[in-house]
């Protein structure tokens, strides 16, 4: 029990002191062959957007329910529905945030595990993750007259495919990471109907890096509860919680 929670304070010094991402879990299916399984959780996911030459710092909080089912011995899918809000740091201008609050998101993923050996297992994940468009405004005064400004991100898409590794250090006790490719973009609909600035422009945005890497920990509560405590990093660093309960 001391390793349990030694391990757990080193991790969750590590997740709050960067923020709490998405969560990947272990590779190892929550669900038996046949069987189903359930999860809920919380991330707050930070990510580097480029877009209109320049780069703008992506911040959300996210909530979501899982539900996962074993299709063959050793690999399951999954289908998670939650909601997330948006900011993203200077996107109207240099001292104006594009702000919107927690709107519909639906993912789908694979996991399972191909390689055991004495307590490490070897495995492959894939997740895809499309969001509700969310949306910002700004009345602004100019020397011609009063109008607004109107941000809309549309689309908002992620891809993600990676190989993650489990070892088991106790019964209590499961350490679990690995490297993976990461995809993300979406449509930045800007109009202006300010005097003298009048614009409909449209301009995708894209994740400035594409590769990461993740470090969990997955702790059995009982025999069919489990806790995982997971941190990533990618452009920026994030981190989340979630708790599963299999049937």
């Amino acid at each position: 029990m001391k390793k349990v929670l030694f391990f757990a304070s080193i991790l969750m010094v590590f997740t709050y002191s960067i923020s709490f991402a998405f969560q990947y879990g272990s590779p190892e299916p929550t669900a038996k062959a046949g069987s189903f399984a359930v999860q809920g959780g919380y991330y707050y996911n930070t990510n580097k957007l480029e877009g209109f030459g320049d780069s703008f710092d992506m911040k959300s909080h996210n909530a979501y329910f899982q539900g996962n089912f074993g299709i063959l011995k050793d690999w399951e899918i999954y289908g998670r529905v939650g909601a997330a809000n948006m900011k993203v740091k200077e996107l109207f201008t240099a001292n104006e945030d594009f702000n919107d609050k927690a709107k519909f998101f639906a993912s789908a993923g694979f996991k399972g595990v191909f390689y055991r050996m004495n307590g490490f297992s070897l495995g492959l994940f894939g997740q895809a993750s499309y969001y509700t468009n969310y949306k910002d405004d700004r009345t602004v005064k100019a020397a011609g007259g009063v109008g607004t400004w109107d941000m809309k991100l549309k689309n908002l898409w992620d891809l993600t495919g990676g190989i993650g590794f489990q070892a088991k250090f106790s019964p209590y006790l499961y350490l679990y990471g690995g490297p993976f490719v990461y995809l993300t973009q979406v449509d930045a609909c800007y109009t202006s109907t300010v005097p003298g600035q009048l614009a409909d422009t449209t301009r995708t945005l894209k994740g400035k890096n594409n590769f990461g890497g993740f470090l969990g920990l997955a702790i059995p509560l009982t025999k069919k509860i489990s806790l995982n405590l997971e941190g990533q990093v990618k452009t920026n660093i994030s981190g989340g919680a979630a708790i599963s309960y299999a049937f």
